[in-house]
């Protein structure tokens, strides 16, 4: 679903907007604030208890009006991961300044004010009160853009929320599957990420953020512990602890990861003239040596057995 709308306040842009507002969302009063040219869009998609909405627009306000919510039903949230612009969301007394890769939280049950002073673009999850984390509610969202562990989270989102834009009007993906994945990382988000005395959700969230850092990175020869915990801003101590609890090293990880993406490169016809060295030093190992053996322990056969083997099935 897609909604638009540009024009002149006065000759009744906001008016349109309103009811467009009111169609993607909730009802919801807009306001000009500097000048009286508007444009904005909204493109949504959704599942039975699930809206994911991307929202872009020139500078305005919103309010959620006691007149709005009187006849309204049902007990929504939404959840506003910031893409560019800045805005300052103000609700039972509280304001929380969202910058991009921040969240902010809104009760649509209770009136509140959201106001960008300048063009702004966010992705926007609507879900039922019951599925926000009671910590991200009672603080009025997280500030993801102020570490390396909350940025990677927040990166990992924006992720999820695209993929379920495009799943949503292209393929036949599943939508209420990436859907889940974003409720599963907005849970790890109940508590502050602010240091290593953390609780269990926490740590997943940081274990999570660091496996989708190397998955986008395999091909860093200098991947380890050491750059984890200089892109995540902890130590590399609590790095290889926390990588522990999963029964891998964060090189065992990284290593499995890079022979799962050789074979995929040696089963493929579009590789064919590419030596077993260069798709080695392509997916990150600067050792032949170590790949030959690490990839013999873990398939059962060389990686020159293994392309002879899987090009003769594909040709058959």
């Amino acid at each position: 679903m897609l909604w638009r709308t540009a024009g002149d306040i006065n000759n009744g842009a906001f008016t349109k907007w309103a009811d467009d507002l009111a169609q993607a969302f909730v009802r919801l009063e807009p306001d000009a604030l500097n000048n009286n040219l508007f444009k904005g869009e909204i493109a949504k998609v959704a599942t039975d208890e699930i809206q994911l909405s991307r929202v872009t627009a020139t500078a305005h306000r919103v309010r959620r009006l006691r007149e709005h919510i009187e006849p309204s039903s049902g007990d929504i949230c939404f959840i506003n991961l910031q893409i560019s612009g800045v805005g300052r969301t103000r609700q039972h007394g509280h304001e929380f300044i969202c910058h991009p890769l921040d969240i902010a939280v809104v009760d649509t049950s209770e009136e509140f004010e959201i106001q960008h002073l300048a063009a702004f673009d966010l992705y926007s999850l609507a879900l039922p009160k019951s599925l926000v984390p009671k910590g991200l509610l009672e603080r009025g969202g997280a500030r993801l853009s102020q570490s390396g562990v909350s940025r990677e989270i927040a990166q990992t989102l924006l992720n999820y929320a695209s993929l379920g834009l495009h799943t949503g009007f292209r393929t036949p993906v599943p939508l209420n599957i990436v859907t889940r994945h974003i409720v599963e990382l907005l849970a790890c988000l109940s508590e502050p990420l602010e240091n290593e005395q953390e609780a269990e959700p926490t740590q997943n969230a940081r274990l999570a953020a660091m496996r989708n850092f190397i998955q986008r990175n395999l091909e860093d020869e200098h991947l380890s512990a050491e750059k984890l915990s200089m892109t995540f801003g902890i130590s590399t101590r609590y790095v290889h602890k926390l990588f522990s609890a999963t029964g891998q090293t964060v090189s065992d990880y990284v290593c499995e990861l890079r022979i799962a993406r050789s074979c995929q490169m040696l089963e493929k016809l579009e590789f064919e003239r590419m030596t077993i060295t260069e798709i080695a030093l392509h997916i990150g190992f600067r050792d032949i040596s170590y790949f030959n053996r690490r990839f013999k322990q873990a398939i059962g056969e060389t990686p020159s057995d293994y392309r002879k083997r899987t090009l003769t099935q594909y040709l058959a």
